[in-house]
């Protein structure tokens, strides 16, 4: 993203995005079906939740947290958890100690699902003990089947619903249930492929992009940074980085820092090209909220991106939302996108 200056006017006003600007057409129709989503890995966050159990008093979770005395610690054990995986530092999960703080950043991200939702691993369950819509209670879920969730929760016991100071396997209904938050946890495939094109287009595809859509981004990559997860920006200046150029590496702040943060979690460097992929499936789901904001607006949201059949409408729109160049240079973009559609 060669010195990013947004598409038109952007002004951020949290949590409302007002965006002027210009943009393209809507997604055209395609004969895709269009309510897959992606797919990620949750598992971690599951075992590091089972490890605990046992525990008694939370005293490693509310202290980590930053309280000096004992206080309800359910969701104090929760962001413990995720801190443990690096989902805090990389944006996947927030960091909060009071059950409507975390409630609200999930809708506000919008990954937010009701009650009525089919509960998968890794989902952050939340309750409401006494129907006033506040919510009081959260965990994290196991798995679930039919109307029963198992789930690893905090401050909570074997004989109650709503009290207690163990950590615990709990199995309950839906009857108590408020809603869940969805982490965009990053894409559980590994890098396959005798160079790093090949690599990023079956990451893509086993991800369930369409060979469009693939190709599209595979297109917006080369041009800014030929397809290298190593590149920076102006001969190692800066400011971007990455297989995407991603700022502001010069700085350490901004997405670049989130991609680093997500690098350090893991334990690898952040040219690592399976973490740069990964972070790009968490950016498309929502960590970058002008991603999410402009592509739900202005073409259909990811779903419609994802199963597109049009190799230019979505090299443009990869541009246009997620790389948001200054000087797009979108002819070579297309012209690349189709050498791969052919190569591919």
């Amino acid at each position: 993203m060669w010195k990013k200056i947004g598409v038109g006017i952007l002004l951020l006003l949290s949590p409302v995005i007002l965006i002027v600007g210009i943009i393209f057409s809507t997604a055209p129709s395609n004969s895709q079906e269009d309510n897959k989503v992606i797919s990620g890995s949750s598992q971690a966050i599951v075992d590091v939740a089972l490890s605990q159990v046992g525990n008694v008093g939370g005293d490693p979770y509310w202290k980590w947290y930053g309280f000096n005395n004992h206080v309800n610690w359910c969701a104090c054990f929760v962001s413990w958890c995720a801190n443990q995986c690096g989902y805090i530092e990389s944006g996947i999960i927030p960091k909060f100690s009071y059950c409507p703080t975390g409630e609200a950043w999930f809708k506000q991200h919008g990954q937010w699902k009701g009650k009525d939702y089919i509960a998968k691993s890794g989902d952050i369950i939340f309750y409401d003990w006494n129907g006033d819509s506040i919510t009081d209670h959260v965990g994290i879920v196991q798995y679930s089947t039919g109307d029963t969730i198992v789930t690893v929760e905090g401050n909570t016991s074997d004989f109650s619903n709503a009290h207690g100071n163990t950590c615990a396997v709990k199995t309950r209904t839906k009857e108590h249930v408020y809603g869940y938050g969805i982490p965009a946890y990053p894409f559980n495939s590994n890098v396959e492929g005798n160079s790093l094109e090949e690599q990023v287009y079956n990451y893509l595809i086993k991800a369930g992009f369409s060979k469009a859509s693939t190709c599209g981004i595979m297109g917006n990559m080369y041009q800014e940074s030929g397809v290298n997860p190593a590149n920076i920006q102006g001969g190692g200046k800066g400011p971007a980085a990455g297989i995407c150029q991603w700022e502001n590496y010069t700085k350490g702040v901004g997405r670049w820092k989130r991609l680093d943060a997500m690098a350090k979690g893991r334990g690898v460097p952040w040219t690592d090209i399976k973490v740069q992929l990964d972070f790009l499936i968490f950016e498309l789901q929502g960590g970058d909220p002008t991603t999410k904001t402009l592509m739900d607006r202005n073409y259909g949201g990811l779903n419609s991106f994802m199963h597109t059949t049009n190799v230019e409408w979505a090299t443009k729109v990869f541009e246009t939302c997620f790389e948001r160049a200054g000087k797009p240079n979108m002819p070579r973009r297309i012209k690349k996108a189709l050498e791969y559609y052919k190569k591919f």
